[in-house]
């Protein structure tokens, strides 16, 4: 295990939840339409706005 991520469970940075498991999906989702989003900006030479959307 990565010693900056074992660090980070110890002090407790990261933690579990039990609704982690149903968020998954829906926050990979939105990433997805996102990130087609940004594509569409950068079709239409919105550089600014595609950049912010791939964040």
């Amino acid at each position: 295990m990565n010693r900056d991520f074992k660090e980070c469970l110890e002090k407790k940075k990261i933690i579990t939840f039990h609704q982690g498991k149903n968020l998954f999906k829906k926050e990979l989702r939105t990433a997805w339409e996102d990130l087609g989003d940004a594509k569409f900006g950068l079709a239409y030479q919105r550089y600014k706005w595609s950049t912010i959307q791939g964040y």
